[in-house]
């Protein structure tokens, strides 16, 4: 639901009539982003053959409450299959190594 999140005290959400869930709008980001671009043969998921594009986030979106996936770090890009930016745990990753 869209609320403001630096406002907890926002008793409603803005429209809450277009509401979707977490897992929607993850797909909205991934594979029906690549579909609207028609680049879901290369790209918007996790496949064989794919660009191998991520982010690794340190929480889970999909089990954290929804006013608290603002609170999520991005500890590592990868930009076809290659690391691009790190942190916490993926610090040193660009090296080609994982860290001890």
């Amino acid at each position: 639901m869209r609320r403001d999140p630096e406002d907890r005290a926002e008793p409603e959400p803005l429209w809450p009539e277009e509401a979707v869930t977490v897992e929607q709008m993850l797909e909205s980001y991934t594979v029906n982003g690549a579909f609207a671009m028609a680049m879901e043969r290369e790209t918007g998921s996790l496949e064989s053959g794919k660009a191998a594009d991520l982010v690794v986030l340190s929480r889970d979106v999909l089990t954290v409450p929804a006013e608290e996936i603002t609170s999520a770090r991005v500890e590592l890009t990868m930009l076809l299959g290659r690391p691009v930016f790190t942190a916490g745990p993926f610090e040193g990753l660009e090296g080609g190594t994982l860290p001890s």
